[in-house]
């Protein structure tokens, strides 16, 4: 996949690794300063931080990359002070019919402003122009003050979610109909 669109980036940053047996096992990574930016539809995005620190595990046999205080300004605005998890886990043998299950992509957020997030959506689209696409319709705004995702690589309709929030709302709400909720409480979506 090319990246046309994007323009630059410059960081000043630290690193550290850690090393058992000869093996990479972690690491820690500081972002002292620094940002990149690329080109949206019509406007040039920009994100910068200022002492982001990351700590990276291997989670046989995955890896987990934390940032614990997410220090991340887009388009000029400051995000709120949150946590920001990614892990990938590769693909298991479960036992059942198909005896496997697909590596997977769990993201773990707190504290996130949706409109704060309008940046990333080229970004989200090169990788899947169809969630691009809602996004870009359906324009959502509110907090999620709490976010769990669960994505197979190779069976995303499987993505797992759960979500608490405040004042979310969105545009043409009738593009997500196709989608069941069972709201058990308010601001809550269940795991699937």
């Amino acid at each position: 996949m090319r990246w046309k669109r994007h323009i630059g980036s410059q960081f000043s940053l630290e690193g550290w690794m850690t090393i058992d047996k000869g093996d990479v096992t972690g690491g820690d990574v500081w972002l002292k300063q620094g940002g990149a930016s690329w080109l949206g539809e019509k406007e040039t995005h920009t994100l910068s931080v200022d002492n982001l620190t990351a700590h990276i595990t291997r989670e046989n046999p995955g890896w987990q990359f934390s940032i614990p205080d997410t220090r991340i300004t887009m388009d000029g605005k400051p995000w709120p002070s949150g946590a920001l998890t990614l892990a990938w886990i590769p693909e298991q043998d479960v036992g059942g019919k198909d005896n496997k299950r697909s590596d997977e992509l769990r993201i773990r957020a707190s504290n996130l402003e949706l409109a704060g997030l309008e940046g990333v959506r080229p970004l989200v689209a090169k990788l899947s122009p169809a969630l691009g696409d809602v996004w870009r319709s359906t324009q959502p705004s509110g907090k999620i003050n709490t976010l769990a995702l669960d994505i197979p690589l190779q069976a995303a309709d499987k993505t797992r979610f759960q979500a608490s929030w405040s004042d979310l709302a969105w545009k043409q709400w009738k593009l997500l109909s196709e989608y069941r909720v069972r709201n058990t409480s308010p601001g809550r979506f269940p795991a699937a």
